[in-house]
């Protein structure tokens, strides 16, 4: 769980990491029975966990993205311009 993301942005979060077959890593203080209860049914889901470990010599990757950009910034007003949207398989 990333500070500031609502529960669907989290399981999002969690499943896109899954689906691209991304080792996953647990950000958060396992000792903390709060947030571990909270997330379970996330990091425990089997059927995400089985989508990750089915890994078939390719992670994914965009196969579609938007030619218009949107401006983000970043720490100490670092500007990154990145694609308004893309699709990944």
């Amino acid at each position: 769980v990333r500070d500031g993301l609502t529960m669907a942005e989290t399981r999002t979060h969690f499943g896109a990491w899954a689906i691209i077959s991304s080792p996953l890593v647990l950000s958060h203080d396992v000792n903390n029975n709060t947030v571990m209860n909270r997330i379970w049914h996330i990091i425990a889901n089997t059927e995400v966990l089985t989508v990750n470990q089915a890994y078939h010599g390719d992670a994914g990757g965009v196969y579609f993205k938007s030619n218009t950009t949107v401006d983000l910034y970043a720490k100490r007003n670092f500007l990154v311009q990145v694609p308004e949207y893309q699709y990944f398989s």
